[in-house]
C-alpha cells in the first residue's frame, strides 16, 4: 500500500524515501496508471499547487520534477519553508523541537539563536510562549527541557492560539456570508 506524500512542511530526507517506496510499488505499471497514483498519493497545499500549475504527461517527467521541487531545494527554498512552518494542534514540544532541528539542518541553518527564533516563531501556543519569555532559554534543548520539567510538553491547546489554520477560516468565511 501507498503511503500519501505530505508536501507541507516537508523534508528532502521524507521527499526521497516517499518517492524511492512510490517508484518501487508503481514499477512495471504504465505511465498513466504512475501518474494516477501519484496524483491519489499528493496531499498538501504545495504539492496541489504544483501539481495544478505543472504539465506532467509521463512517469520521466514527474520523476525530474518531483526531485527539482522536493528533494533537491535550494537553502533559499529550504528558509522558506522554514519560516512558514507552525506547529500543528496536539504536537508535542519534543517532536517540535526535532521537526525545527530537522528543518534547521536542511537548510543549513547552524547558529543556535536563529534556530530558536524559528523555534518560536511556529509556536501557537500562548503558555508555553510565556513560559519561555519567562525562562533564560535561548536554544531549541533548552526550550524544550524547560517545558518538560514544567510538565508543559503536551500543549493544553486554545481555539484562538490556532486562529489562522484552515478549518477555522472556512468556519469565519461560513459565519461572514
Amino acid at each position: 500500500m501507498l503511503q500519501p506524500f505530505y508536501s507541507d512542511d516537508t523534508t528532502a530526507e521524507r521527499a526521497g524515501s516517499f518517492w524511492d517506496a512510490f517508484e518501487r510499488a508503481t514499477m512495471g505499471l504504465d505511465d498513466a496508471l504512475q501518474l494516477s497514483a501519484f496524483r491519489e498519493c499528493l496531499k498538501g497545499k504545495a504539492g496541489e499547487q504544483w501539481w495544478v500549475h505543472s504539465r506532467i504527461d509521463d512517469f520521466d517527467t514527474l520523476k525530474t520534477r518531483f526531485y527539482n521541487q522536493f528533494i533537491c531545494q535550494t537553502p533559499q527554498q529550504r528558509i522558506e519553508l522554514l519560516k512558514k512552518t507552525t506547529r500543528s494542534r496536539g504536537m508535542s514540544a519534543e517532536v517540535w523541537g526535532d521537526l525545527i532541528s530537522r528543518l534547521c539542518d536542511d537548510a543549513r541553518c547552524y547558529d543556535s539563536d536563529m534556530r530558536y527564533q524559528y523555534f518560536l516563531s511556529g509556536l501557537r501556543n500562548r503558555e508555553w510562549k510565556a513560559t519561555l519569555s519567562n525562562a533564560m532559554v535561548d536554544s531549541i534543548p533548552q526550550a524544550v527541557t524547560v517545558l518538560l520539567y514544567k510538565n508543559m510538553y503536551l500543549p493544553v491547546e486554545n481555539d484562538a492560539d490556532f486562529e489562522d489554520s484552515p478549518q477555522s477560516k472556512s468556519s469565519e468565511n461560513a459565519i461572514s456570508v
